[in-house]
């Protein structure tokens, strides 16, 4: 087993501590093949770490690789890129409940890049001992703007007027004059105000002039405050 101490510079690697000078971690990756590393950051990573790379055809093959004697029973973590996002291992949730107890013993730590835990079964992460890391904040702007686009979208009918153009029938679109608004001054609703909700709202009530309401478990007075006219 390894143990890892964290430098203090965000673009540098953990430094690892072995048992000997030699020793790696074993990290078994699973690519969603989103975006491809840098030359650099792969050249650290592959003089930290051992990189296995994750190949099964189910989830059923992988248990079996992290039996006694297995490709993966001697694994230190595991790391999902591109959390989800396309194939071929796009169903393969290696952080539920059965997979995390089909864990070897040297798992002590799991990590997707992404924002939520919901595909994650955090308990039974925790009886293992097993740290669960994601990235909270990397896609909150790429989101909060593809939220307003879409809002654009439904008051413009611009993905409508798009689809007329491709089929060559323009014409058929401007129907929609009669029905297409601007956002400005319409209510936007949020569900749930956290960073990509507060993030819309912001985005939404300064760009768009909107007035925005939210639900959630509680009243949020300081991300309240951070949208421009405020938010019930």
């Amino acid at each position: 087993m390894v143990t890892v101490s964290i430098q203090s510079s965000p673009n540098e690697l953990p430094k690892v501590i072995g048992t000997s000078p030699n020793m790696k971690p074993k990290v078994l990756v699973v690519a969603h093949g989103v975006r491809s590393l840098s030359p650099s950051l792969s050249e650290q990573i592959d003089a930290n770490y051992h990189i296995i790379n994750y190949d099964c055809d189910n989830t059923d093959e992988c248990k079996r690789r992290m039996m006694p004697g297995g490709l993966y029973s001697e694994i230190d973590a595991i790391v999902e890129t591109g959390w989800k996002k396309s194939a071929p291992f796009l169903n393969h949730n290696l952080f539920s409940g059965d997979m995390v107890q089909a864990y070897p013993s040297s798992v002590k730590i799991v990590s997707c890049s992404g924002h939520g835990y919901d595909a994650a079964d955090i308990p039974t992460l925790t009886a293992r001992g097993v740290w669960y890391c994601n990235t909270p904040d990397t896609c909150t702007t790429s989101v909060a703007n593809t939220a307003i686009f879409l809002i654009l979208d439904v008051h413009r009918y611009f993905g409508f007027a798009e689809h007329c153009v491709r089929i060559d029938a323009w014409s058929a679109s401007r129907a929609l004059g009669s029905v297409a608004i601007d956002p400005i001054g319409q209510t936007l609703g949020v569900v749930g105000l956290g960073s990509i909700g507060l993030a819309t709202a912001q985005k939404a009530a300064t760009a768009l002039e909107m007035r925005v309401l939210y639900y959630g478990p509680r009243r949020k007075p300081d991300a309240e405050a951070k949208i421009p006219g405020g938010a019930l």
